[in-house]
């Protein structure tokens, strides 16, 4: 650390106020914070399958998002892009680090892209694990400092 400055501030919060009532689920710092969340998001097997508000979420996605087919199609570069504008600019950027700022303005790769969104649609075993991977940050809320009060973001 340089002399006379400080080291950038972790969350702050008191664990002693309980005027909200959250007893024993604040958070004193970071690593607790690290470890709640990593109990939620890395374990498996957790939750129960069975709960009826996931039936329930199967069948809205089912009236929304169309059936596989197996009839060949075509992505135009043009329709492809078209997704990419509708991208904010400045949102994080995915595991190829880039934003989506420099994937609209990379012409030449358009191309490419539109054939990868295809080959992608054809495969017959799993998608790549990569394809699905993300990186969860924690949002504070206004507030005190605690599991609770903390907004996941991917």
């Amino acid at each position: 650390m340089c002399e006379g400055k400080e080291e950038r501030p972790r969350y702050q919060g008191s664990i002693n106020n309980s005027s909200h009532g959250n007893g024993g689920d604040t958070l004193e710092n970071i690593e607790e914070a690290i470890s709640f969340w990593r109990r939620l998001w890395e374990s498996s097997g957790t939750g129960n399958k069975d709960a009826g508000w996931l039936q329930e979420l199967k069948e809205a996605i089912a009236e929304r998002v169309p059936p596989p087919t197996e009839e060949a199609w075509q992505l135009e570069p043009s329709e492809a892009v078209k997704v990419f504008h509708k991208k904010r600019n400045w949102s994080a950027s995915g595991p190829d680090r880039l934003v989506n700022y420099w994937w609209k303005r990379a012409h030449a790769l358009h191309e490419g892209i539109t054939q990868v969104f295809v080959s992608i649609t054809k495969l017959t075993k799993l998608h790549p694990l990569w394809f699905s991977k993300g990186k969860t940050r924690l949002i504070p809320k206004p507030g005190d400092f605690s599991s609770k009060n903390q907004r996941p973001i991917t």
